[in-house]
């Protein structure tokens, strides 16, 4: 998970496939632990690791190609990523046995009910699909989307449509962008 602590993307992919020997699942937490500052680091680092993903299109993580389809199904096709508890896509094993499906609505105190127009400041923007408006325990919470994951899934948006953009016509990449465009 990355956090204003361990942004450093690159460094990261690279120590997690030489070490460990995997590809890496980088995931934004998006609590409000972020500052301006984090989020302009978030920024370079996120450039540089997409350009150099672009360069290295073998060691894509498999995430990224998770983002592309999201990027895809949100814009393309007004559906939203299923990666929140509400698609019941996710699962918590408490030591009481208990599986919830979000851990943080599990053991937070706010009152459990969604509406997806309840933000105001989601409806003009262009990717509110694609990032599911932030945590949904936070935005209950915050009573609003936080301002700081806005942000973030902007750059990371950004930075998607420009590796597609500059990888339209590597083969492996026109795979996985054929298939987030076919999905149904």
């Amino acid at each position: 998970m990355v956090t204003p602590n361990n942004i450093k993307l690159l460094d990261n992919h690279h120590f997690l496939r030489q070490f460990v020997g995997i590809s890496p699942s980088f995931r934004i937490l998006r609590d409000n632990v972020w500052t301006e500052e984090k989020v302009d680091e978030f920024r370079q680092e996120f450039a540089k690791y997409s350009q150099w993903l672009i360069e290295h299109p073998e060691e894509i993580p498999k995430n990224i190609y998770r983002d592309i389809e999201s990027v895809y199904k949100g814009v393309d096709k007004g559906t939203m990523r299923p990666d929140c508890k509400l698609f019941g896509s996710t699962t918590t094993l408490m030591p009481s046995g208990e599986e919830p499906l979000c851990y943080k609505m599990f053991t937070s105190d706010v009152e459990d009910v969604y509406d997806v127009d309840v933000y105001d400041k989601c409806h003009g923007c262009h990717i509110n699909l694609f990032c599911e408006k932030g945590c949904y325990e936070q935005a209950l919470k915050n009573g609003e989307p936080l301002e700081h994951v806005c942000s973030l899934y902007k750059i990371m948006f950004h930075y998607i449509l420009l590796m597609d953009d500059k990888m339209k016509n590597n083969k492996m990449w026109q795979d996985i962008t054929r298939s987030a465009i076919e999905w149904d």
